[in-house]
């Protein structure tokens, strides 16, 4: 298996089963999904022996069926963006902590940021992968920007 699978297959375990663990949903794979709504994307990246930058995006009735699931009852509008983000954090934690042990590097996560913008394009030294995925109550988009490197 090279690399670039490795680190896909690490991120498509933790999606799914932090997913599960945290929010209690059996998140499945989808396709693409349409821009018609508005989208708010979470950010996380790392800094260390490599780079990843991760992305959550998601239209914001998906946001706050996340929310409610992490709160366990409907949160208020200004809670939405609290509880979302540290549903990516564990998410992104732990991407990061088996990419680790798996290829012996050394990288942390800096705290995610919560914004209304888009994912940016990416510089021709980077992989990308891209998950889509789906639930009853909505569907959202990971996306990883990782640093090409002959050793990693």
């Amino acid at each position: 298996m090279t690399h670039p699978e490795i680190v896909k297959n690490i991120i498509e375990k933790n999606i799914t089963d932090i997913s599960l663990g945290i929010i209690g949903v059996n998140v499945e794979k989808c396709g693409e999904q349409g821009d018609e709504k508005k989208s708010y994307t979470i950010h996380l990246g790392t800094c260390g022996e490599y780079n990843l930058d991760l992305y959550m995006t998601a239209d914001l009735d998906t946001l706050r069926n996340i929310a409610a699931k992490m709160k366990r009852c409907m949160p208020a509008d200004d809670e939405i963006s609290m509880y979302v983000t540290e549903f990516f954090n564990i998410i992104g934690g732990r991407i990061v902590s088996e990419i680790n042990k798996s290829f012996g590097k050394k990288a942390v996560i800096r705290p995610p940021i919560f914004s209304d913008n888009k994912i940016p394009q990416i510089k021709d030294d980077k992989s990308v992968l891209t998950f889509f995925y789906s639930f009853e109550e909505g569907r959202f988009k990971i996306e990883g920007h990782l640093d090409k490197i002959k050793d990693f």
